[in-house]
């Protein structure tokens, strides 16, 4: 069955590429498992642009899994789907360093990660989603660039993958390259109509949209990831995200450990609030422990443009940085430029190694398989209620991906060090006085709570590189 008017079905298993999408080697046969990073991949071949027409040229079909494809069985059956599954699944990506290790309800309920819930839960509040007996539950995800892109995307897809193995009675349909538009609203709309009664929009632009179809739907329930709720917001969207900026501090200590020449390269994509935390987490992060260290921004106006994304890296190494991190969509371009030039890598969404096997440092990383599922289950049971849900390091929603072999131990201590004492409350990094770029002072005594700290629009005094206007 096509999504899309005019699109072509997409195999789930071999997930043919698009231009500016890296090929990835682990997609070649099987579908890679939700907590599993690529083998290797290519540099892209052109930019990877979202736009109307691209997403009007991509299908989104549903994909089941070995363990999505059994239907809801009784109490013997599905006590050997559980055993089978939880066999099959990981509560953390591999290798990824995390403070915690058994975290239930991430979410807020009541979710064991790296478990399976063979049957649907029973209802116990009033708005529960209904599953018929023998029926899927059908859930939508949209991700504004390709599923495959070593970041952001890839992590939202490995998410999607991880709820199809633990929940087997759920089916999902997913479109990729959807932009922050009207065009949003078309997608989510095709998947409603194909009975989708839960939409992840994944995308900090697809939170309008959204909310657009909400109002026309209010028996579909809207999870959009990073959105900002308000009094206008439809009683049926809620938003979840996580606290990234708590592994940025971290990963910059390995940036400041590290650095040679004492100038480090960021590399952003737009001046959203969550890009300035994140700027500021990094770079306060790499002064606690190197306070020659200077950081230098740089802004691409673009989630994904390999393009662009070289260009700025190349520009960043000729100036003498010899550590570059980055909030972007697609890491795959900034870091095999700098594993070109040598220069030290710190990725963001996902463990990107593979495309940087000397240089690649860390990523501060997502986690959202356990997320989805349960606040999937929540909504099943009907004890969901749609609220602005931010988890941070203690919920196993963000994670720092694998060190490279480049990072030595000591290093890694202190940075594994700092991010326990993060999730613990001990460290804060955003505690003031912290000035911004024109000297004024932003924060004066203790650390924000994270809805202040998501209003951020402003950079730390001493950042080189301006704020687009």
């Amino acid at each position: 069955m096509h999504l899309f008017p005019r699109a072509n079905l997409r195999d789930p298993i071999r997930g043919a590429a698009l231009a500016g999408v890296f090929l990835l080697a682990a997609c070649g046969g099987t579908t890679a498992s939700p907590a599993t990073a690529p083998a290797s991949a290519a540099p892209p071949a052109a930019s990877a642009k979202p736009s109307a027409s691209a997403a009007s040229e991509v299908s989104a079909k549903p994909v089941a899994s070995t363990a999505a494809s059994a239907k809801p069985a009784a109490s013997a059956a599905a006590s050997a789907a559980s055993a089978a599954g939880s066999a099959e699944l990981a509560a953390f990506p591999p290798n990824s360093v995390s403070p915690v290790k058994d975290v239930k309800g991430p979410a807020g309920g009541d979710y064991v990660p790296g478990t399976v819930v063979a049957t649907p839960p029973a209802a116990s509040g009033p708005k529960a989603i209904t599953v018929k007996p023998g029926e899927k539950l059908k859930v939508g995800f949209l991700y504004v660039g390709p599923k495959n892109d070593f970041g952001y995307n890839y992590a939202a897809d490995q998410g999607r993958q991880y709820v199809e193995k633990a929940l087997p009675w759920v089916d999902t349909v997913y479109a990729e390259n959807v932009p922050e538009n009207a065009e949003a609203e078309r997608v989510m709309e095709q998947m409603i109509q194909q009975g989708a009664k839960i939409i992840f929009p994944t995308s900090y632009g697809h939170l309008d949209p959204a909310s657009k179809e909400a109002v026309k739907h209010p028996d579909v329930l809207f999870l959009h990831q990073g959105g900002i709720l308000d009094d206008k917001t439809p009683a049926n969207v809620g938003s979840y995200f996580g606290e990234i900026w708590e592994a940025e501090y971290p990963a910059g200590i390995v940036a400041g450990k590290m650095t040679k020449s004492n100038k480090l390269g960021f590399i952003a994509a737009f001046p959203i609030p969550q890009t300035l935390l994140n700027i500021n987490g990094i770079t306060l992060g790499a002064k606690s422990v190197n306070p020659k260290a200077e950081m230098h921004v740089v802004f691409t106006a673009d989630w994904c443009n390999p393009a662009k994304q070289t260009e700025a890296a190349q520009s960043l190494l000729d100036q003498g940085v010899d550590v570059i991190s980055q909030h972007q969509d697609c890491p795959g371009a900034i870091v095999q430029s700098s594993e070109r030039r040598g220069a030290l890598s710190i990725g963001y969404h996902a463990d990107a190694s593979p495309l940087a096997p000397k240089t690649w440092a860390t990523a501060p990383s997502w986690n959202w398989g356990p997320t989805y599922t349960d606040l999937i289950l929540q909504a099943v049971k009907g004890t969901y209620k749609p609220s602005t849900l931010r988890s941070g390091l203690d919920s196993g929603v963000v994670v720092l991906a694998p060190f490279g072999p480049a990072v030595p131990t000591d290093v890694k201590s202190a940075a594994t060090t700092a991010l326990a004492d993060i999730a613990s409350g001990k460290l804060k990094p955003f505690t003031g006085p912290l000035k911004d770029q024109s000297g004024v002072v932003r924060i004066e005594g203790e650390q924000p709570d994270v809805s202040k700290l998501e209003t951020m629009d402003w950079l730390l005094n001493g950042i080189i590189g301006s704020i687009p206007k």
